[in-house]
């Protein structure tokens, strides 16, 4: 049985609470959250302890094997760093951290101690993005040229309004955009050239928006959209290869859609990809493959720290093409 000590009992950490009450192979050993009301109530849920602080619930002999990290990046860095110093497996919410400095060295600290650490990307446990990869390596849509990709949404309420402190949430694009160049940069490989527009900081009242252009090495261009201006929330793709276009749309009833150019006017020009009824949600699968990881050795993690690392780099390098209004060379 593996033990998991989930710190942080908000939103995500309920999500992951939810998880390791269906899979027979974890159990909760105690919930860690500053917010003593919010930590009891998760606790009494699970019949197990609540500890105001990691330190308490590491010398108070907590029988964790794993540290479950779901608070406000901020915190991320502090926390990995006593979990895997205790000998503890880490799992983190995304971004890994809010600097690259400390992700270097997190990285490292757990290579040194023999510990996984497990970032949760999440986007590439959906179906449709799944899929639109799958499509794409086959070459069902011919050489991509370019891609649109856009999540966008309301002005997440957290603990603390911590979203609107730019300091320690990285606004929308290290928490929110941050989701979608990995999976660009999962699909694409590596960027040569950032150029950003948008806006930020509180003198906004909290509209959050950005635009950027991404330039791969393998010549596809790629325009991101993320905002926080947004009433509800929505997420999007169309890429378009020398052969057709796949696309998806959060909003719409259809899966996704891939249109194939046709050779000739009778030539079928597009289809639906159905997917089968999910029997998981994407968190759930990006659970379990922390937990298949953890529980056999020979098995290799969905998402390894240093692709969590260069979605991070990519994302600051974009906040630094949006503060400049320059063209960043990567």
């Amino acid at each position: 049985m593996i033990g998991v000590l989930l710190v942080g009992a908000g939103i995500m950490g309920r999500v992951h609470a939810s998880y390791y009450r269906k899979d027979q192979r974890t159990t909760i050993v105690g919930v860690v959250d500053v917010e003593e009301e919010r930590g009891r109530a998760l606790s009494d849920e699970f019949s197990v302890p609540y500890y105001n602080d990691l330190t308490s619930a590491l010398r108070d002999g907590a029988k964790a094997d794993v540290v479950d990290i779901c608070v406000p990046t901020v915190y991320h860095y502090d926390l990995i760093l006593q979990a895997l110093e205790s000998g503890k497996h880490v799992i983190v919410e995304k971004p890994l951290t809010r600097t690259l400095k400390e992700a270097e060295e997190v990285i490292a600290r757990a290579k040194r101690l023999d510990r996984k650490l497990l970032v949760g990307h999440v986007v590439r446990f959906f179906p449709e993005y799944r899929k639109a990869r799958d499509l794409i390596a086959q070459g069902a849509i011919g050489e991509v040229k370019v891609a649109h990709v856009s999540r966008v949404g309301p002005f997440p309420k957290a603990w603390r309004n911590w979203y609107a402190d730019y300091m320690i949430s990285g606004g929308v694009v290290l928490d929110l955009m941050i989701h979608d160049i990995d999976f660009l940069l999962w699909t694409f490989g590596d960027v040569v050239r950032i150029y950003a527009k948008g806006l930020y900081g509180r003198e906004y009242a909290q509209l959050d928006y950005a635009l950027v252009t991404f330039r791969f090495q393998n010549g596809v261009i790629a325009h991101l959209e993320g905002s926080w201006a947004h009433e509800t929330f929505r997420t999007r793709f169309d890429i378009s290869g020398t052969d057709g276009v796949i696309a998806y749309d959060s909003t719409r009833d259809t899966s996704l859609v891939w249109e194939r150019r046709p050779a000739s006017a009778a030539a079928q020009a597009g289809v639906v990809v159905p997917e089968s009824p999910l029997m998981a949600t994407p968190y759930e699968r990006e659970l379990k493959s922390f937990i298949d990881s953890l529980s056999d050795s020979t098995a290799v993690p969905a998402i390894r720290p240093e692709d969590a690392y260069e979605a991070l780099r990519l994302s600051i390098l974009t906040l630094e093409a949006l503060r400049s209004g320059d063209v960043v060379e990567v």
